[in-house]
């Protein structure tokens, strides 16, 4: 059995993912988040229940706030599945905990996810489906729906996705690198130059009135308003259990006239006190440093493409690699899957397959 000490979030997300992937028994301290952690929290709780109903898994000491969970997980069964989070859980995080077994699962798997859609600390799911979605489609199809949003504290969202996998890869080829003969090695090492910015901005039905979806937009185009960029933003007011909003942005970019894949981009909630033009000034300020640092993939994007990269083999270009990555990069190690490395190119970090 691997044993594990979760010392952030990320970490515990990607224990439960790897987990889902390899059908490996695990062991999580889960009371290592933070100095006065009180073990599992109701999220850890909502996301290891359904971890357990989609790996069909035996447990110990799954309760809320334990200290200790031993998770015996079996292969991924093709099928449907319906998972309620509950109210405030992140369907976002869920998806980074299933995402990659379902995408090597035997047949297709259609999920059917309630919770919420967009969550401070987690990514927003704009940017889950337009920034992070497309690295895993050489590994499976997707139908994507999401049928109604919520914001946390709510959790009436709905997500309907069917996932068809496109390669069978058994669990001895991940560890002898074999995936990589088959799958197409990740490059991801030209940024290219600004060709235009895309995005969402959304809102709770009963911020209509006060034109909060339009004032964000607003708060985005002042941002870019020197830049010449050409701005391409979609308003959406949606019915909801609770108030919030949400701006997700994006950057497409071009090389010698190719359009290059989507490689940054920034979200930003609303927040009681907070004007609505900020927020939207929020994430375009994001995106651009994100932008003009030294990477070619944002700081977000790259912690989440590391499995991505042990799997596919190749390289991306970071601007700096951090906490989050080496405790990713050595979860890799620990669960026997490729191993991904650092080197520093110029003023960014290169992150390799070894």
């Amino acid at each position: 059995m691997l044993s594990i000490q979760s010392t952030s979030n990320h970490v515990f997300l990607y224990s439960l993912a790897f987990a889902a992937l390899t059908s490996r028994d695990v062991q999580i301290e889960t009371d290592q988040h933070r100095p006065g952690s009180n073990g599992l929290s109701v999220s850890g709780l909502a996301l290891t229940k359904a971890f357990l109903k989609l790996t069909a898994a035996e447990s110990e000491g799954v309760s809320l706030g334990s200290k200790c969970i031993k998770l015996f997980p079996g292969v991924i069964q093709s099928g449907s599945y319906t998972i309620h989070l509950g109210n405030g859980n992140s369907i976002s995080e869920f998806l980074v905990v299933a995402l990659l077994g379902c995408c090597f699962a035997s047949d297709t798997t259609h999920l059917k996810v309630t919770g919420a859609s967009d969550r401070a600390g987690s990514i927003s799911i704009d940017y889950f489906e337009k920034v992070l979605l497309p690295f895993y489609k050489q590994f499976a199809d997707f139908k994507w729906r999401l049928v109604t949003r919520d914001f946390e504290p709510g959790g009436r969202a709905k997500l309907d996705l069917v996932i068809k996998p496109k390669h069978k890869i058994t669990h001895e080829e991940f560890y002898s690198k074999g995936s990589q003969t088959v799958l197409t090695p990740l490059d991801l090492s030209k940024k290219g130059k600004i060709d235009s910015i895309c995005g969402v901005s959304v809102a709770s039905k009963d911020l209509s009135e006060r034109f909060v979806a339009e004032r964000q937009i607003t708060g985005v185009r002042q941002a870019f308003a020197d830049q010449g960029y050409q701005v391409k933003i979609k308003k959406e007011y949606v019915q909801t259990s609770a108030t919030g909003t949400a701006v997700t942005l994006w950057v497409r970019s071009r090389e010698e006239g190719e359009l290059l894949p989507v490689t940054i981009g920034s979200y930003s909630y609303g927040e009681r006190s907070k004007r609505a033009e900020f927020v939207g000034a929020d994430a375009a300020e994001d995106l651009m440093d994100e932008f003009e640092r030294g990477g070619v993939v944002d700081s977000e994007l790259s912690k989440h493409l590391l499995p991505v990269l042990s799997l596919t083999g190749g390289r991306f270009l970071a601007a700096e690699v951090g906490k989050s990555h080496n405790l990713v990069i050595e979860l890799i190690k620990i669960f026997g899957l490729p191993e991904v490395g650092v080197k520093t190119e110029g003023d960014s970090e290169l992150l390799i397959s070894l």
